[in-house]
């Protein structure tokens, strides 16, 4: 298979992913999303299993601009580590007092991307402390408006939660 540097090994370029280029930082095709987020996931799970946040109770890390999907999923991937490591031959190596799952909760905010089904992340994960409202404004490429289409995707979530989603998670990013 021939490559270049534009990506055309990856698929990228494939016919089938054309006209799905919405935002001028990345790609928004189903190729592209179902890897942006990986990197940080990684880089994440390494900090957390790793007990930095066990060791700086008070570190905030925000992740922006990858969306909101994968870290549901993340959280369960490594409270599943968590719970079997004693029979991964670990008993001896560090062990975390709490759920990873739990550092998350307390320590990471992550934005989601404005066609996001938020409620359904918070119902099925209880992310009403992690996900957060973001947006590039005033940037003129938007066709519509995010606010909007976010207090959609927020769905039926309690008055508290929309709170906590639009105000509360992002500004505990930006302290004072």
């Amino acid at each position: 298979m021939r490559t270049s540097r534009s990506g055309a090994a990856s698929g990228r370029n494939a016919p089938v992913f054309s006209g799905f280029r919405l935002l001028s930082e990345f790609s928004v095709d189903p190729r592209s999303l179902s890897v942006n987020y990986l990197t940080t996931q990684n880089f994440l799970t390494t900090m957390v299993v790793g007990g930095v946040f066990e060791r700086h109770p008070a570190l905030r890390f925000g992740v922006i601009e990858t969306g909101g999907y994968w870290v549901g999923p993340a959280c369960e991937q490594m409270d599943m580590w968590y719970e079997h490591s004693t029979s991964f031959g670990t008993e001896k190596s560090f062990r975390l007092p709490r759920r990873p799952s739990d550092y998350v909760r307390r320590n990471v905010r992550v934005s989601c991307f404005d066609f996001e089904p938020v409620d359904t992340y918070i119902r099925r994960y209880g992310l009403e402390d992690v996900l957060c409202f973001a947006t590039d404004y005033p940037a003129h490429r938007r066709r519509h408006e995010p606010r909007g289409q976010m207090a959609v995707a927020t769905g039926p979530a309690r008055p508290d939660v929309v709170r906590k989603f639009f105000v509360t998670n992002g500004r505990w990013l930006l302290p004072d």
